[in-house]
């Protein structure tokens, strides 16, 4: 289908039978060939084996899974943020202690906004956060003020990530 609406396919990736019937992943790329006259001739094009990447993608993503699932069932409140502040995922325990939902605290900016609404106590919280979290994470004791406009001492622990996101 892709030959016949393009005329080439580019990246296409799907699993084979080889001889033996050993399945294989590939990711072709090929074109029709036209005679003169607007027939089809043949298609060239190559196909190379993916196989050991499609293997490592299956590995990372049962990864991905089971950090995600511990992350959902943890009976604390968890947050993943990218290097960017923007909040990536937050867990159900994180929305029952604070009443926010990614949706409400889509950035650092955001939660800092709703969390701490006194100017004078968000400076200080921010650079406490910014002194710890390079060297160590934070391990300490904030007052938030939650969704519902109660105020709530909450403990954090954090850390970095190699990749420069933070839990």
């Amino acid at each position: 289908a892709l030959y016949e609406k393009n005329g080439f396919v580019e990246g296409f990736e799907t699993q084979l039978f080889q001889k033996d019937r050993n399945k294989i992943w590939v990711s072709m790329t090929g074109r029709v060939v036209l005679d003169e006259t607007g027939q089809i001739v043949c298609y060239e094009g190559t196909a190379v084996d993916i196989t050991a990447r499609k293997e490592i993608e299956r590995l990372l993503q049962g990864e991905r899974e089971t950090f995600y699932g511990i992350l959902q069932k943890a009976p604390y409140g968890a947050a993943l943020i990218d290097k960017d502040g923007r909040y990536l995922f937050v867990n159900p325990e994180f929305t029952a202690v604070t009443g926010y939902t990614l949706e409400d605290i889509p950035t650092g900016r955001e939660w800092f906004a709703k969390a701490y609404p006194d100017e004078h106590y968000k400076r200080y919280v921010i650079e406490e956060w910014k002194k710890d979290i390079q060297a160590r994470g934070i391990n300490k004791t904030f007052n938030v003020v939650c969704k519902d406009k109660t105020t709530r001492e909450i403990e954090f622990r954090s850390a970095l990530l190699d990749d420069g996101r933070a839990v």
